[in-house]
């Protein structure tokens, strides 16, 4: 009698687990012969047998893929006794958004601006990480020009050291006082537009015709032919012609 397609699977996945004989924890991104074979000679302990799995993943290296890594690098399997097959476990952490808001707090105060105090960082979920991954960097937008609780997204940059990194949006909420309110040039404010040509460069008198901040692209209106250009600006007194589309 035919088996059934229910009992077919499952008789194949309990298959592949009974074939996993070892179970091995990592923490790093790449899987060595010392971590999943026992009693390898010391010379060969540091061979690369592949990538390990994401944090909290697993993955099963069966005995065909570690036999064929070898093979690409010359090692002899003669003497080495390899299992069926390994699951790999990769360590991992979770980090609950309280937990991104407590671990990632230093690295965010440190680039906000004078005038804007750090209240908290709001994320959706949580993130699940290697135990090695620490805060390597963090990106925060613009703040509205308004006083008080206000918002702006962000990413902070997770990190092991590996060049493995994982970027997790967020928004940042912060308390903005009433001068880091104000923009750095205000609609109509007087800027220097300058116009750079390798050893030559040009100035002219403009307007903002928008509020503006450092690093912001503006409307300029130039005082003395009255035309409008868009300028990069690059200090509260100068803005930098941009080149046209």
């Amino acid at each position: 009698m035919r088996a059934s397609l229910p009992l077919l699977l499952a008789s194949l996945f309990l298959t592949g687990v009974s074939r996993a004989d070892v179970v091995r924890t990592v923490d790093g991104s790449r899987l060595t012969l010392g971590q999943l074979v026992d009693d390898v000679p010391v010379e060969l302990a540091a061979a690369d047998v592949g990538a390990a799995p994401p944090p909290g993943a697993t993955r099963i290296v069966t005995r065909e893929d570690l036999e064929q890594r070898c093979s690409e690098q010359g090692i002899s399997t003669a003497k080495l006794k390899f299992p069926h097959a390994v699951r790999v476990l990769r360590a991992s952490k979770r980090l609950t958004p309280g937990d991104v808001s407590s671990v990632a707090e230093a690295a965010v105060r440190q680039v906000l601006p004078p005038g804007v105090d750090f209240v908290k960082i709001e994320t959706g979920s949580e993130v699940v990480l290697s135990p090695r991954d620490h805060v390597e960097s963090v990106e925060v937008g613009r703040f509205p020009h308004r006083t008080g609780v206000q918002r702006a997204s962000g990413v902070v940059v997770f990190g092991d050291g590996e060049g493995r990194a994982v970027r997790l949006p967020v928004t940042v909420v912060a308390t903005v006082a009433d001068a880091a309110a104000r923009p750095d040039v205000p609609r109509n404010g007087r800027v220097s537009l300058v116009v750079q040509r390798g050893a030559m460069r040009v100035a002219a008198d403009g307007a903002a015709l928008s509020d503006a901040s450092v690093g912001d692209v503006v409307a300029v209106r130039v005082s003395a032919t009255g035309r409008v250009v868009r300028a990069r600006l690059t200090s509260r007194d100068e803005a930098e012609l941009m080149e046209s589309p």
